[in-house]
């Protein structure tokens, strides 16, 4: 019952909050790339994606200045080329679309040999990079049941081509620390858990967090003719500081902030506006939303339907995060745990960056 009560504050939640004024940015002259978006239904699945879901994102991305979005679900083969199509008939220059790796396949003993050869017809049909799921470290396993490592050996050559076709790697890795722990009460993000319990991943059966992020970096450090972002505030949000040493050590290291602003928030807002400052040219803005035929997540998918005014007020409580210098606000996600977060107000010039530029130079086709 208690669990219950708690969920249903979080679904009301959105229908509660007022819309946001105050922020640094005019929405006429706000110009945002939302890197981090997905489209159902997601890959393999065989339908394809409707234009009325098209058309419902679009009408909110309009109604929060955003230009362009980046659909991380593309998929492979035929089922990406027609998202490809879909999307230039309905809302042309829109939508970027990535590719994904046929996880079929990692068994295969020509894996590397197919992976780059969709690879190469995912270029040619159009796709703009790759996206890699976490499965990749917490799911897929080898022919004797073992879970196969982000690091392995196989997926080298997909990394190079990647570098080679000047594709850019989203990739994600691990999930909040909280995750790892036992989904009991005293766990902080035990409502989330409750409503997603196969986002758990305590126990023996899992590699460790720290173990996952040292695969990441023998990835980056193997592979530095290939751009990677790191989705989720290079999947260690609650480690800024390792987060920057990664940075200043992996030259073709960055990030995104997808559904990560109620962890970064609670970080000292003094501390993480001078990580924004410092590393402005490798940080890009994320939200996951996820558009659905007849409805969309707004950074966790929970129960209920959302409404175009819950998007707005999503969105506007990021733009108060990073253009405002408000203090315990609420943050866009409030499943993700009962705080507050600090605004940290960045410069003009680098929200540009993080909203719009760096999103231009490091995904092809998206100028």
């Amino acid at each position: 019952m208690r669990i219950m009560v708690t969920l249903l504050m979080f679904v009301s939640f959105f229908a509660l909050i007022p819309p946001i004024r105050g922020s640094a940015l005019p929405q006429a002259k706000r110009q945002v790339i939302d890197t981090h978006t997905h489209f159902l239904p997601f890959p393999p699945d065989l339908k394809p994606v409707s234009e009325a879901t098209v058309r419902r994102a679009v009408q909110i991305m309009d109604e929060n200045g955003i230009i362009k979005a980046v659909d991380l679900n593309g998929g492979f083969g035929t089922a990406l080329k027609n998202r490809i199509a879909l999307y230039k008939k309905i809302a042309p220059g829109r939508i970027v679309v990535f590719t994904n790796i046929d996880s079929s396949k990692v068994n295969d003993p020509q894996f590397s040999k197919i992976a780059m050869a969709n690879l190469e017809e995912a270029s040619r049909a159009g796709a703009s990079g790759l996206k890699v799921f976490k499965s990749l470290g917490l799911a897929y396993k080898d022919t004797n049941g073992r879970l196969i490592r982000f690091d392995d050996p196989r997926f080298d050559a997909v990394w190079a081509k990647c570098g080679e076709l000047g594709f850019p790697v989203w990739f994600h890795i691990g999930d909040p620390a909280a995750f790892f722990r036992p989904p009991t009460p005293d766990n902080e993000r035990y409502a989330e858990l409750s409503v997603h319990p196969e986002w758990s991943f305590y126990g023996d059966q899992f590699p460790a967090r720290e173990e996952l992020l040292a695969q990441m970096v023998n990835v980056l450090l193997r592979h530095p003719e290939t751009t990677f972002v790191g989705v989720h505030f290079g999947n260690n949000p609650e480690n800024y500081r390792y987060v920057a040493a990664v940075l200043e050590r992996c030259s073709n290291f960055n990030l995104d902030t997808a559904a990560r602003v109620g962890e970064i928030g609670r970080h000292d807002p003094v501390r993480l506006r001078d990580f924004f400052l410092k590393y402005q040219d490798r940080i890009l803005f994320g939200s996951d939303v996820v558009y659905g035929p007849d409805n969309i997540d707004l950074g966790v998918p929970m129960p209920g339907k959302r409404t175009d005014s819950d998007a707005k007020a999503f969105f506007d409580t990021h733009w108060k995060f990073f253009e405002t210098s408000a203090r315990n606000m609420d943050h866009p996600s409030p499943i993700q745990g009962n705080w507050k977060v600090n605004a940290i107000n960045l410069p003009a010039a680098v929200l540009k960056k993080f909203y719009l530029e760096n999103a231009q130079r490091l995904i092809p086709g998206m100028k």
